[in-house]
């Protein structure tokens, strides 16, 4: 049960993956401690299946979701509490800070949850292809930039 600041990840920046323009922004629920133990497996269970009942939003805390140009949206899921600096309606650009890693809704520990998919809300979205530039599948631990994701037509 370590808070979330003992972890190397947490509030590192989040940048966005392709260009678009922003159609959902939430940031207040909070960072909490993490369930990474045997000794918390119970709970995070019980947990996981309560915030599945209550919906969605307890499942993906803090969301960014982003329209793409190049089609689809882009999400970005467990962000830190009032770290998100973009609001609904503004146009972003590939490399653009969105936000920052947290340890919301459904997460044992912070991480950053990013997907692409085919609608605005993540729950009712079916999955986009997403490749890393130069072929490589990261290796378990490893970084990645978001100047290694390969999106659309973008052309960087």
């Amino acid at each position: 049960m370590a808070r979330p600041e003992e972890f190397e990840s947490f509030g590192e920046q989040v940048y966005a993956a392709s260009s678009g323009t922003v159609v959902y922004e939430y940031g207040k629920y909070r960072d909490h401690r993490c369930r990474n133990s045997w000794i918390a497996l119970p709970y995070l269970v019980v947990e996981s299946f309560i915030r599945g009942l209550l919906g969605s939003g307890l499942i993906f805390g803090n969301l960014v979701v982003i329209q793409m140009d190049s089609g689809g949206y882009q999400a970005f899921a467990h962000l830190k509490k009032s770290s998100i600096c973009v609001t609904t309606g503004q146009r972003v650009v590939v490399g653009d800070k969105i936000a920052e890693v947290g340890n919301s809704g459904n997460s044992s520990e912070p991480h950053l949850h990013f997907q692409l998919m085919s609608r605005r809300k993540p729950a009712f979205s079916v999955g986009l292809p997403l490749a890393f530039k130069g072929g490589e599948i990261p290796k378990r631990g490893e970084r990645v930039s978001w100047n290694r994701i390969a999106i659309g037509d973008e052309s960087d």
